[in-house]
C-alpha cells in the first residue's frame, strides 16, 4: 500500500523535524521493528499526512508493506507491530493532535542529558538529512545517531576557535593488546602533534581503542568514541572517566542506540560500520583474522576508505589480521608521515594542512649508550617483546642487583619501559 504524493511541502510544514524524530524514535522501540524496519516502513507511506496514514494501516496492509521490504515478517511479528502502532496511536491520542507537545515529552530525557539526535529520514515527501555527509555515503547509514559532546567533530567543521578538522582517522585493534601494540599506537598518534586538523575515531573498548583515545587526549587531538550500546551506557565501565574526558575536551561519544539499550553480540560488530563511515582512513594496529578490527577494515574497504596497518612480529597471533591486510594492499604505516603522505595525494587535503603537518618527525634511532652493557641489553630486547629480568640476568651474566641498576639507567635514557611482573620492553621509537 502506498498513497499518492499530493504536495511534498505540506508534510514538512505540518510535521517539523522534532515530531518526525520523536516518531522514528518511538517506532524503533516497538519489539521486532527497530530503526531499520521503522525507516523502511515509513518510506512506503508516500502521504502528505504520514502520521495519520501510519495509524490507519490494517494488519493486512502492514503485512503487505513488510513483504515489499524483503524483511522476513511472520504473522506473529506483524501482529506485534500492529499492536505497537496502535499503542503509539493511543498515547498520541491523549494529546489530541498536539504532536509537538508529544514530541517534546518523548525527547525530554535526551534534552535533559544534553544528547543531540541526528536523523536520516526517509520518505518521498520528506527528508531530514542531518547525518554527516561521510555517514550518508555508507551502504547502511544509521537512521538515528545519538551524540553526547561536540557535534562539530563529526562533520569536519571547526571544533574550536582555532582549528578545523580535515581528516578523521580510525585507530582500531584487539582488546588483548600487546606491549608493542600500545607503543606503536602511542607513537603514531602522538607524532601528529597538538593542533593537527585530525580527529581520532575508535570504539572505546579495552586495549588499542582505549589507548588511541587516551593518546589523542594527551596530544590534544579531538577524539570520537563510537558505542556499541545505548548512548547512556559506557562499556567497559572502567572507561567511564575516559568517556567523560573525551566530552570535556571537545570530542564526542556517539551511538545509534537509544537510552537504555544494552550491548549484545550483534550491536558491537554493527557499530564498526559507523567507525568506518565516520573516517577517511582506518588504521589497524593488531587483531586476528576474525577480530572486530578486521570487520572495520573490511567495511572501510567496501566504502572506499583507505585501510592502513603496521608491521609486526610474523609469529604473533595479533598480527594475523595486519599481515592479511598487507597482502591485500593495505598502506604500510611506520609513523605518522606515512599517513600524511597517503592523505597528501587527496584533493580534499588542503595545502595549509600539508605545510603545517609536513614537518620532520623523529626517525627510528639507536640511543647513545653510556657503556657496553647498555648496548648489549638494547640488542637483546625487541620492541613489543617483553623480557623477564631473570632472563636478562642470565643472558648478560649479571647479578639481580646489576640487572636492576642497568634497567634503571636505560629507563632514564628513555628507550626502555618497565612492565608489571618484573618485565621490561624496548620502546618502539628506537
Amino acid at each position: 500500500m502506498t498513497l499518492q504524493q499530493e504536495n511534498p511541502s505540506q508534510c514538512r510544514a505540518q510535521y517539523p523535524d522534532t515530531i518526525l524524530t520523536a516518531l522514528m524514535l518511538q517506532l524503533s522501540q516497538i519489539p521486532g521493528l527497530g530503526t531499520r524496519r521503522a525507516s523502511i516502513l515509513l518510506s512506503f507511506l508516500e502521504s502528505t499526512d504520514i502520521i495519520e496514514t501510519l495509524f490507519s494501516l490494517s494488519t493486512s496492509q502492514l503485512s503487505q508493506i513488510l513483504a515489499k521490504t524483503r524483511i522476513d515478517a511472520n504473522g506473529t511479528m506483524v501482529q506485534t507491530l500492529s499492536e505497537g502502532i496502535q499503542r503509539l496511536q493511543q498515547y498520541l491520542g491523549k494529546n489530541g493532535t498536539d504532536y509537538q507537545r508529544w514530541a517534546e515529552e518523548v525527547l525530554a530525557p535526551y534534552h535533559q542529558a544534553s544528547i543531540t539526535i541526528w536523523t536520516r529520514f526517509w520518505t518521498e515527501n520528506n527528508r531530514i538529512q542531518s547525518l554527516s555527509p561521510a555517514l550518508m555515503e555508507i551502504y547502511d547509514p544509521p537512521n538515528l545517531l545519538f551524540i553526547r559532546g561536540n557535534t562539530s567533530v563529526l562533520s569536519g567543521a571547526a571544533y574550536n576557535q582555532d582549528a578545523m578538522i580535515q581528516k578523521h582517522l580510525a585507530v582500531v585493534g584487539t582488546r588483548a593488546m600487546s606491549a608493542y601494540g600500545e607503543q606503536v599506537t602511542r607513537h603514531i598518534i602522538s607524532e601528529f602533534g597538538s593542533g593537527a586538523p585530525i580527529a581520532i575515531v575508535s570504539g572505546l573498548a579495552e586495549g588499542v581503542d582505549g589507548v588511541a583515545h587516551r593518546t589523542a587526549l594527551e596530544t590534544r587531538l579531538p577524539t570520537i568514541a563510537v558505542f556499541g550500546c545505548g548512548i547512556d551506557i559506557v562499556f567497559p565501565k572502567a572507561h567511564l572517566g575516559l568517556a567523560r574526558e573525551i566530552i570535556e575536551e571537545g570530542g564526542a561519544c556517539v551511538s545509534e542506540y537509544a537510552i537504555g539499550v544494552s550491548g549484545s553480540k550483534s550491536t558491537f560488530p554493527q557499530r564498526n560500520r559507523i567507525i568506518a563511515g565516520l573516517s577517511d582512513a582506518v588504521l589497524v594496529i593488531e587483531g586476528d583474522l576474525k577480530s572486530g578490527a578486521m570487520i572495520t577494515a573490511k567495511l572501510a574497504l567496501e566504502e572506499g576508505r583507505s585501510v592502513m596497518t603496521v608491521p609486526g612480529n610474523l609469529f604473533s597471533p595479533n598480527m594475523k589480521g595486519p599481515l592479511q591486510l598487507l597482502k591485500q594492499g593495505a598502506v604500510l604505516v611506520r609513523d605518522a608521515r606515512d599517513i600524511l603522505n597517503e592523505w597528501q595525494s587527496s584533493e580534499h587535503w588542503s595545502e595549509v594542512s600539508k605545510s603545517s603537518l609536513n614537518a620532520e618527525t623523529p626517525d627510528f634511532k639507536n640511543p647513545d649508550f653510556e657503556n657496553p652493557q647498555q648496548e648489549k641489553l638494547y640488542h637483546l630486547l625487541s620492541p613489543g617483546e617483553p623480557r623477564n629480568l631473570d632472563e636478562i640476568s642470565e643472558e648478560l651474566a649479571l647479578s639481580a642487583l646489576e640487572t636492576s641498576i642497568l634497567v634503571s639507567e636505560c629507563e632514564l635514557e628513555g628507550w626502555l619501559k618497565p612492565l608489571p611482573g618484573a618485565r621490561v620492553v624496548r620502546s618502539a621509537l628506537y
